[in-house]
């Protein structure tokens, strides 16, 4: 029952995503959204968010595997890569939340911004969010 239960979780979660990518991202999407190539993160900050990235999708790529895959226990090297890109995980967390600390704080008007969801329902009225709003 849990594996069809998650399976089924799983497909309804991808096609929701498909879903709201069609319909929100790429009516969002502007032409004249300006030139590509403007650096919006420092090289330490993508090789984090690179490792947290990696570390998460490894995670749940073994953790997924063994529970709905197979449907028992993790056996073999599987546990071996989990537990250790547990520890990568962790430790690329604490360095994602030292290094964006300042940049999350909340702001004056972050309030507005939840409140309205930044415009993002109506697709006007876009508030200004800083380098990271708050959503």
């Amino acid at each position: 029952m849990f594996r069809t239960i998650s399976i089924w979780l799983l497909g309804i979660t991808i096609v929701g995503l498909a879903v709201h990518y069609l319909a929100f991202a790429l009516r969002h999407r502007k032409a004249d959204e300006g030139p590509r190539d403007i650096r919006r993160y420092n090289l330490w900050e993508r090789l984090v968010h690179l490792a947290v990235t990696v570390s998460f999708l490894v995670q749940a790529g073994t953790g997924f595997w063994a529970a709905i895959v197979t449907g028992g226990k993790m056996t073999g090297y599987v546990p071996m890569i989990h537990v250790t890109f547990g520890g990568v995980f962790a430790a690329s967390l604490v360095a994602a939340v030292v290094t964006w600390a300042e940049d999350h704080r909340f702001a004056a008007g972050d309030g507005e911004w939840i409140r309205r969801m930044g415009g993002y329902w109506t697709g006007r009225d876009r508030l200004p969010g800083g380098r990271f709003d708050a959503g």
